[in-house]
């Protein structure tokens, strides 16, 4: 069976890309890829609709409290937090039977002086030969 399907330049340059890199025809790569988002769709709606079930049997069998009750849980961690000193962000982490918070660490904390000691080492070069694809080329404006 043939369906036609009109692409963006981009995703057609990106198909071929991905096509080539796998040395395969581009329609089983673009076949490849239906097939793996339409198996996608349909186990991310069966989780969902499992959960919903869950949640249904959860109510009809009394598992379940009030908003109060629910907000007032929240009242009472945001307040733990608070006076923890931790911050906003936390990082959380199930050790040996124990819950650990902990304030979240600083995302690229101490890059700057990475990136120091490396252009030092002149340790700063691609490791690539800069080749770019066809799309850079044709979508990209290089600006010197």
């Amino acid at each position: 069976m043939a369906i036609v399907i009109s692409l963006s330049s981009e995703l057609e340059v990106r198909l071929r890309e991905k096509a080539a890199q796998q040395g395969q025809d581009i329609s089983f790569v673009a076949t490849q890829l239906l097939e793996a988002v339409l198996e996608w769709e349909v186990r991310d709606s069966e989780a969902a609709i499992k959960g919903i079930q869950q949640g249904l049997e959860d109510f009809e069998a009394g598992r379940f409290r009030s908003f109060d009750d629910f907000a007032d849980e929240q009242h009472r961690n945001k307040l733990l937090l608070e006076q923890s000193g931790i911050g906003e962000e936390v990082e959380i982490e199930i050790q040996d039977c124990h819950l650990i918070v902990r304030a979240a660490s600083q995302s690229r904390q101490g890059w700057d002086e990475a990136f120091a000691r490396m252009a030092k080492l002149h340790d700063n070069v691609l490791l690539d030969d800069g080749v770019t694809t066809e799309w850079e080329h044709l979508e990209w404006e290089w600006e010197w």
